[in-house]
């Protein structure tokens, strides 16, 4: 392996090293849920299995690589 492919990997362990333990504090949970609940009042006529739908088709096409 070439010394930017280990530097590149060893990056990424590291950036998932960072949130392996992470909670969620108070605080970043009501953010994220007040948040959530503003964007339901901004796009009244959306419904959340469209939105889960969009996600996991996102996911999707990052695992293919696109």
């Amino acid at each position: 392996m070439s010394k930017k492919k280990k530097q590149v990997k060893s990056d990424q362990e590291q950036i998932d090293d960072i949130y392996k333990n992470y909670e969620p504090d108070g605080r970043d949970l009501a953010e994220h849920l007040a948040s959530q609940e503003q964007w339901v009042a901004d796009n009244p006529d959306v419904k959340m299995e469209d939105v889960a739908e969009y996600q996991a088709e996102l996911q999707s096409e990052i695992e293919r690589g696109k």
